[in-house]
């Protein structure tokens, strides 16, 4: 795909009002790192937390980076902000706020470049986790802080769900009110693309935290709530302690999240936008992308490259293999043969096989396992 363009021009003029901040990654070399563009030129590197040490990132004065902040949901209404009085992540639903952004993806021979804008802009989209054909435009979405828990909350103390179905976790999640739903791969995408042009890194286990995963079991959800800092690890050996993105814990490590509103007939992907449209096995009410992910047969890979259709830039999934957990995008992929599913992240014990950007696409719908969990998403 040599060439091609993806959204538009970066040299078009943009209003003053508009800040655009991308990252370029040269696929053409093994490093993990990405160089800064636009308005992102020059900005220092984030510097995450240990325990209740401070961090500082120059994106937390930027939107939507400065926007992300946890909610609590109360009776289906997003209510106390972290730091309010009545703020409790043990009492209520705890979610972390996402707001909308503009996105641009280029591809090139060599080189795949990343653009987020604080407006819509010429060439620019967007993001489909903010429109998503349901009727609404959304300014912000909500994701749980926690992995689920039981009874289907996202709170602090509790052990994450695990050892059922996505799809009793997609009914389930559903049944809490009219607008909460389970993680799905348009917040999975979002999140992502706002971890990567903040870190400019591909390797969120070394810029952020390795995440609990050089362990035996899992650990209840909370392991940062005493951390001050918004992103970074808790106190204690790395691989053995909860991290967090911007208040989302252990998006990597402890359990696998199920992602939904995504399928694969062996190497094909499909997506779906719509969450009442959710499904397992199937194409229907699902979008194809322009190219089939790298194919492993059950087996890990280390992806070199991924691929951008032109329709759908914002779902980029691994092509190419040959790779390491310390080369290019230095999380695990894995994909199989027949109708599967979509894990992110990792569970306790993957080691550096683990990070935001592992992902599992070799296990059936039946898939109910100790370390597969779950996060909701609220979409008021």
């Amino acid at each position: 795909m040599s060439g091609i363009l993806v959204g538009g021009s970066p040299s078009l003029k943009k209003p003053k009002t508009t800040q655009i901040y991308g990252v370029e990654w040269n696929f053409g070399v093994a490093s993990c790192l990405l160089s800064r563009l636009a308005d992102a030129t020059g900005l220092a590197d984030p510097q995450p937390a240990v325990g209740s040490n401070a961090g500082s990132s120059p994106f937390d004065t930027l939107y939507p980076w400065s926007e992300m902040v946890e909610f609590n949901i109360v009776n289906d209404e997003v209510s106390h902000q972290k730091g309010d009085a009545s703020f409790s992540r043990t009492s209520y639903d705890t979610c972390v706020r996402i707001p909308k952004f503009w996105y641009k993806v280029e591809l090139g021979s060599s080189s795949y470049k990343l653009y987020i804008a604080t407006g819509a802009e010429e060439g620019y989209a967007l993001h489909p986790a903010f429109y998503r054909g349901d009727g609404k435009t959304r300014d912000y979405i909500y994701v749980g802080r926690y992995n689920t828990g039981g009874g289907y909350v996202t709170r602090s103390g509790i052990a994450p769900l695990v050892s059922l179905t996505r799809a009793v976790f997609r009914s389930n999640s559903a049944g809490k009110g009219a607008d909460w739903w389970q993680y799905d791969i348009a917040t999975y995408s979002a999140i992502s693309m706002l971890y990567l042009v903040e870190y400019a890194d591909w390797n969120s286990q070394t810029a952020i935290g390795r995440g609990y995963v050089d362990a035996s079991a899992a650990i209840n959800n909370g392991g940062t709530d005493g951390m001050a800092y918004h992103t970074g690890r808790a106190a204690g050996t790395d691989g053995l302690t909860a991290v967090q993105y911007r208040g989302i814990e252990n998006l990597w490590g402890n359990v696998w999240d199920f992602v939904d509103g995504i399928n694969f007939n062996g190497a094909t992907p499909y997506f779906c936008l719509i969450p009442s449209r959710f499904a397992d096995d199937t194409s229907t009410n699902y979008t194809g992308l322009s190219y089939n992910a790298l194919a492993t047969a059950g087996n890990v890979a280390y992806p070199t490259r991924q691929g951008v259709d032109a329709s759908n830039s914002w779902l980029n999934l691994p092509t190419t293999g040959g790779g390491s957990d310390a080369s290019y995008i230095p999380d695990g992929w894995w994909s199989n043969t027949g109708w599967r599913i979509l894990l992110v992240g990792g569970y306790w014990s993957y080691a550096s096989s683990a990070g935001l950007f592992a992902r599992n696409a070799s296990n059936a719908s039946s898939t109910a396992d100790a370390g597969v969990g779950g996060r909701l998403l609220f979409l008021p």
